[in-house]
């Protein structure tokens, strides 16, 4: 499946938009493994490269994405999945969730 860091890597630039929040829980992901399975997508632009990423993502079901990653990042993407469009996120759950993580993981 890849090879997985110590630690996580902290700073990570997500791009705002269609589908933020999952764009931000999928660009958090990156900072446990060394590399992904969308590495290597080719695309004309970083505009379109990222969106090929997301849609690989999307398009991959819950469980089989965070596989072997803390449960966390399943928590949190059944959550965005479940939300409809005029919902708005518990933003204070996504905090508690990932702190409690992160203060675990070191």
């Amino acid at each position: 499946m890849g090879i997985y860091l110590s630690a996580p890597k902290t700073e990570k630039a997500s791009k705002d938009g269609e589908n933020g929040m999952l764009r931000f829980g999928l660009s958090s992901m990156q900072g446990w493994r060394a590399s992904m399975e969308d590495a290597g997508l080719q695309a004309a632009t970083r505009t379109q490269k990222y969106e090929k990423i997301c849609k690989t993502k999307l398009s991959i079901r819950t469980e089989v994405l965070c596989k072997s990653y803390p449960v966390e990042f399943a928590s949190y993407f059944h959550y965005c999945r479940s939300l409809t469009f005029d919902q708005r996120p518990d933003y204070g759950y996504f905090r508690r969730l990932f702190r409690e993580l992160f203060t675990s993981k070191g």
